[in-house]
């Protein structure tokens, strides 16, 4: 489990620092990457599908713990839009923070991941926010002694 969770971690660096914009001089050391956004999506409350086209924006934090070990600390930002095939307008609005927090030996370790989407119908079109909450927590022998995810969709 250590590796795989390394492994995730590395490989979510690696996908958001292929992005467009790149503002490594951000306040407080982040780094900023902008990248496009694309999603197919079907809207839950009325079954219209819609391609969601805008930009994602990653904040990614890293610090040490002054033991060896490691917070990484990102934040997603999701601005896009579209029109359904009913012919409705859609904005979406996407937030969320993910929290990885690593020892030096690389365990335990502890993720958490909570995030909102709210997509926004124009007119009369159907609002959805979902909510979701993703958290797993690895012992010092590698063992996943706490895994859960939560999701939350509510139509308007």
């Amino acid at each position: 489990m250590r590796k795989t969770l390394s492994t995730i971690t590395i490989a979510l660096i690696i996908c958001l620092g292929g992005g467009v914009t790149v503002d490594p001089a951000a306040a407080d050391g982040a780094i900023v990457t902008e990248v496009p956004f694309f999603l197919p999506a079907v809207i839950p409350c009325t079954g219209e599908a819609v391609l969601l086209v805008g930009t994602l924006q990653d904040v990614l934090r890293l610090g040490e713990d002054g033991n060896g070990g490691f917070h990484l600390v990102g934040n997603w930002n999701v601005r896009a839009e579209g029109t359904g095939d009913f012919g409705n307008d859609y904005r979406l609005h996407y937030t969320d923070i993910w929290v990885e927090n690593v020892t030096a030996d690389g365990l335990p370790a502890i993720f958490n991941h909570p995030w909102t989407a709210i997509v926004v119908g124009q007119g009369g079109a159907a609002n959805v926010k979902l909510h979701g909450d993703v958290h797993i927590t690895v012992n010092n022998n590698g063992d996943v002694t706490s895994s859960f995810d939560d999701l939350r969709i509510t139509c308007k």
